[in-house]
């Protein structure tokens, strides 16, 4: 069940303030071209639609850039960003995913994960998955949260290479990565809450507040 605070609307709200928007490409590990990016206007079949009968697809074609080493290659967590295939260098919104599994397992490119982000990509937003710190038994607390804060600020840094929108970046994640998708909304306007020094610290971890924005909920 996703939580109720990840939702894909966040990324309709007013643009945040947010200075330092725009950094250097950052080559990936490896590059996965979509399915469909050799050519052709047929639908990602591996992507079916996020509510049965209803096609949200806007762009036929997507681009996969996969096992980003966001955390320095010291880390074996990764991430991966599937972004709509374009002729322009439009800014697109930007959804984070965050994948649950109890803290201790599960990972970025799992079955739901992966739909989600071809899905999110097709309807004309960048989707990145993300791993995280699992707890494997010595404990991943806080640190499983900065690295979701971490992912964030990655894709501010590098804004411009994965043409995101920084001022329009949301995050949505069911269970344990609703948990860590609320805590990265909670925690995204003050840069002291729960601060581990982390890659990226010039850029910031807020994200755009549907609820905030729209709906009067106090800041």
């Amino acid at each position: 069940m996703l939580a109720a605070a990840m939702i894909l609307p966040l990324l309709l709200a007013a643009p945040l303030d947010d200075g330092r928007s725009r950094g250097t490409p950052l080559p990936a590990t490896s590059t996965v071209q979509g399915p469909n990016s050799a050519g052709g206007n047929a639908s990602d079949p591996s992507a079916p639609d996020l509510v049965p009968g209803v096609n949200l697809s806007v762009y036929d074609q997507i681009r996969e850039e996969k096992n980003i080493p966001f955390l320095g290659r010291q880390r074996k967590e990764r991430i991966d960003v599937y972004l709509p295939v374009s002729d322009s260098r439009t800014a697109f919104p930007a959804i984070l995913i965050i994948h649950g599994g109890g803290w201790t397992i599960g990972s970025r490119a799992g079955a739901r994960e992966e739909q989600m982000a071809k899905v999110f990509a097709h309807a004309g937003f960048v989707a990145a998955s993300t791993d995280y710190l699992l707890d494997t038994g010595s404990g991943c607390w806080l640190q499983c949260l900065c690295d979701c804060k971490t992912a964030v600020r990655f894709l501010r840094k590098y804004a411009a290479h994965y043409q995101v929108n920084p001022d329009k970046i949301g995050v949505i994640g069911g269970s344990a990565g609703g948990h860590l998708s609320m805590m990265v909304a909670f925690t995204g306007g003050n840069p002291h809450t729960f601060f581990i020094q982390s890659k990226y610290g010039d850029f910031r971890t807020l994200i755009v507040s549907f609820f905030r924005e729209h709906l009067g909920v106090p800041r």
